[in-house]
């Protein structure tokens, strides 16, 4: 989409600023807060597990060679680093598992640049000696991701650039700048800046490399960096959603940003975003729990499966219908479905485990998947995950079926309580800081009420 760009009373992202300070200017309803207070607690497990890939402390060796003033923590230990850096860390590290929380309508991972960027801000304002309040805390993180998921539903177009990571950065943007109160016109600075630092395609997911979980980092300091800049005076483009090379002409081929504005404070995005409950694409999950089911239900077993048959909407086909080899990397393993299908049905769960280098290499298990036809269906929503269908017939000539139109951990089909305690203290556990589950989960609870942030850091 293009629009009038010169002589317009007001471009499409002042607009929208607006509507986001307006949103969060009075009391946020208690059960956004809430979800708003799930969902940072979810992202900061999965963000302190993902510290011990290989990637992240590969990443980390980079990042703190490069040296600066320590500023903001990496979560689950290190020394501090600079607001970018940790920003570009800790975004790493969320994403790096599959685990972190998504957007479905928006095929967004909104928490996992907005969270890094808004927390790294907010430490180093600390360490300044400024007050930033929990509640301040959440109010940046709810604006953020209003503006990350509200960009993806508002897109119209399949997925070419990656969008967790150019629609999360602008969220940053805007969730920092609701955190620290800042006036329309410094957020619409920030905003400018940060498109021009926007980057990542979906060429890494199509290949399985692990570059997605580099461009979400890379996304992240360019938030941080568009917040420095702005604050020096830097100004940037206004008209960057509907201009000639704007966000929707440019990075999304088209989409609707009146829409964007109009359903701020209507439509709260936290509350549209969902848990996950497996460490793999969030393309696979309806395809696993109607697996899981089935099985429950019916008792079978790995070796009683003869066929397993999954209809999906094209963009799952695209994002996980890939079939799975024994050199496959673990970024392409997270992303086959029809590799998670024998471990599912072997394990009964998915968890870290079942990346293990013996396992993806294990050619009995590959030919196995060769029972496991993945087809996508006609659905014309370039952006569903469901409905999913899946079929199992047994070596004993009995068939069974499921169909879900809601994956596990979504608003509709959402992780008891229980679930998702259990899931953050499985990552803090992976991670190596059990020890810390209980003080932040129970911090967690009531952080709307800190007046300071001091002891987060230092359980981070």
């Amino acid at each position: 989409m293009s629009g009038v760009e010169h002589g317009a009373s007001a471009s499409a992202a002042e607009r929208l600023i607006s509507a986001v300070q307006a949103s969060t200017a009075g009391p946020i309803p208690d059960h956004i807060v809430r979800k708003a207070r799930t969902l940072l607690l979810d992202t900061l497990g999965v963000g302190v597990a993902g510290a011990v890939t290989e990637e992240s402390r590969n990443a980390r060796v980079v990042v703190e060679a490069w040296g600066g003033v320590p500023q903001a923590s990496v979560w689950g230990g290190g020394p501090l680093l600079p607001t970018g850096s940790s920003a570009f860390i800790n975004a790493h590290q969320i994403h790096t598992l599959e685990w972190d929380p998504i957007h479905e309508p928006a095929v967004v991972h909104a928490m996992t640049v907005v969270t890094p960027v808004v927390l790294a801000w907010a430490q180093r304002e600390s360490m300044l000696g400024r007050t930033v309040t929990g509640m301040d805390l959440l109010k940046g993180i709810i604006a953020g991701v209003d503006v990350a998921g509200g960009l993806g539903v508002a897109t119209t177009t399949p997925l070419r650039f990656f969008r967790p990571a150019t629609a999360g950065a602008l969220g940053a943007v805007v969730g920092t700048g609701i955190a620290a109160g800042w006036d329309i016109e410094r957020i619409m600075s920030a905003l400018g800046i940060a498109y021009g630092g926007l980057s990542g395609t979906m060429q890494p997911h199509t290949e399985g490399a692990q570059v997605l979980a580099l461009q979400v980092g890379f996304n992240a300091r360019a938030a941080m960096n568009a917040i420095d800049f702005a604050s020096a005076g830097f100004h940037g483009p206004r008209f960057i959603l509907e201009g000639r090379y704007g966000y929707y002409t440019l990075i999304e081929a088209d989409g609707d940003p009146e829409r964007l504005i109009t359903e701020r404070g209507t439509i709260w995005e936290v509350e549209r975003t969902s848990l996950k409950p497996f460490p793999s694409g969030r393309a696979t999950h309806g395809a696993l729990d109607g697996l899981l089911q089935l099985q429950r239900k019916h008792g079978f077993r790995k070796e009683d499966v003869e066929s397993v048959d999954i209809h999906v909407p094209p963009m799952v086909f695209g994002l996980v219908g890939r079939r799975p080899t024994t050199d496959m990397p673990i970024g392409a393993a997270r992303l086959c479905l029809a590799y998670l299908v024998p471990c599912l049905l072997e394990d009964g769960t998915v968890d870290v485990d079942t990346y293990r280098a013996e396992r993806i290499q294990d050619p009995d298990l590959i030919a196995w998947t060769e029972r496991v036809t993945i087809k996508a269906d006609d659905n014309p929503d370039p952006n569903a995950f469901n409905p999913q269908s899946i079929t199992v017939r047994l070596i004993d000539g009995s068939e069974h079926r499921i169909t879900l139109d809601y994956s596990l951990g979504s608003p509709e089909h959402p992780l008891t309580t229980e679930q998702a305690k259990a899931k953050f203290d499985s990552a803090m556990t992976i991670g190596g800081r059990a020890e810390f589950a209980e003080p932040l989960y129970h911090l967690m609870e009531s952080i709307e009420e800190r007046r300071d942030l001091n002891e987060l850091w230092t359980l981070l």
